[in-house]
């Protein structure tokens, strides 16, 4: 059965993007890495087969030709998996036991957004020895934070479970003194953050050669 013959609710395009990724098998998303199947096995089927033969673990460790020998995954298709766990191995080296002291350290971790046109709203989780857990985009564009919605800080900082949150953000302009809405955005997770048991240790603004921290504009809290 063709991928495009099957309901919408089972297939891994549609499914990402009505239910997020996090709700996606893992051949779900090795399919959406595939892109395509071939004559005899549609995309989806040919992840199935893929994870029949070689399980998560070993995955990770195969090479662009053992994959390549693989019935129906060409070379171009191999070449996005090991692309792909590649990528994930070095973001999972980069996050991994990495402590968090200062304000620079997380400066030095936003190098991906300071260059951007557009604005990018990073959250970090930290546990309780200040070890990053996750670093995830919370928002994109020129944003009114006043209507981000605080569950796209605390869920992921919950679901960790975080005990410090950082936030850190770009300032195309060149600027890095906060706007008002910083100022309230900020103030406002910090006071949620304190029913929630979730302690917000900084908000950075970044730009191209320079960063602020928005708790110095702060009165003592």
């Amino acid at each position: 059965m063709k991928i495009h013959s099957l309901p919408c609710k089972d297939r891994p395009r549609e499914k990402l993007a009505q239910l997020g990724v996090g709700n996606l098998t893992n051949p779900e998303l090795l399919a959406l890495i595939l892109g395509s199947g071939n004559s005899k096995n549609n995309v989806l089927s040919l992840s199935k087969l893929l994870l029949k033969q070689y399980s998560l673990e070993n995955l990770k460790n195969t090479t662009l030709a053992q994959l390549k020998k693989i019935r129906g995954i060409g070379p171009a298709q191999a070449g996005k998996i090991v692309a792909t766990l590649e990528l994930g191995k070095r973001i999972f080296a980069e996050t991994n036991s990495l402590r968090i002291n200062s304000a620079q350290d997380i400066d030095r971790l936003c190098t991906d957004i300071k260059n951007k046109n557009q604005e990018y709203l990073l959250l970090f989780c930290l546990n309780a020895q200040r070890e990053l857990l996750a670093k995830e985009i919370v928002a994109v564009g020129q944003m009114n934070r006043s209507l981000i919605e605080a569950a796209a800080v605390f869920r992921p900082a919950l679901t960790q479970p975080a005990a410090f949150i950082i936030l850190a953000h770009n300032h195309p302009s060149g600027n890095t003194a906060p706007s008002d809405q910083d100022l309230q955005f900020t103030k406002k997770i910090i006071e949620l953050g304190k029913i929630l048991g979730v302690t917000l240790l900084d908000h950075i603004i970044v730009t191209h050669d320079n960063f602020s921290s928005v708790l110095e504009y702060l009165p003592t809290r």
